[in-house]
């Protein structure tokens, strides 16, 4: 059985079971904590820069965004090349194994994925008014989706990340 190590939570933050099982000192933490705040930044830049935002008769906010390889591999070198030598070597090749993937999915594969995400807001469902519908291409035979309800929009931004930035001010309801 492999274990898998849950470092970014919800709200793209290093978990803190991370800090905890690697020891990291505050220094350490408030480094990867930046790294990885650039590199949220940054991805959302090359998000915006390939995606399409459109809204059918419904009202619901479909969001496609096209693969974005070449830059996400050179964000995910920075955001390595900050983690490998805060960590050490050892620590590294830790994370690496435990770590390393949930870290990829957490940031969306760097971009090296298309993404389909439908956003739609029904006020008359008060407990999860706001489901979000992601479907993106794994490989050239191979597609996932996943569909979740929220109750609030600032919710829906924590778990669904950088890609809510490109929703239209007036969808869904004030928090």
């Amino acid at each position: 059985m492999t274990t898998r190590l849950t470092l970014v939570g919800p709200d793209r933050k290093v978990s803190a079971d991370f800090v905890n099982l690697f020891d990291l000192s505050k220094i350490e933490h408030a480094a990867l904590q930046a790294a990885l705040d650039r590199a949220t930044d940054r991805l959302a830049d090359l998000e915006r820069t390939h995606a399409t935002v459109g809204r059918d008769e419904k009202g619901i906010v479909m969001i496609e965004v096209t693969p974005f390889t070449e830059g996400g591999r050179m964000v995910y070198d920075e955001l390595m090349q900050t983690f490998a030598p805060t960590l050490g070597e050892a620590r590294y090749r830790g994370f690496v194994d435990l770590g390393g993937e949930a870290l990829e999915r957490s940031l969306h594969n760097f971009g090296a994925q298309e993404r389909t995400l439908r956003f739609s807001y029904d006020p008359s469902r008060p407990n999860s008014p706001y489901l979000v519908r992601d479907d993106f291409k794994i490989s050239a035979r191979e597609r996932d989706a996943s569909t979740k309800a929220f109750q609030s929009r600032s919710e829906m931004v924590d778990r669904i990340g950088t890609v809510t930035r490109l929703l239209p001010a007036e969808f869904g309801a004030p928090d």
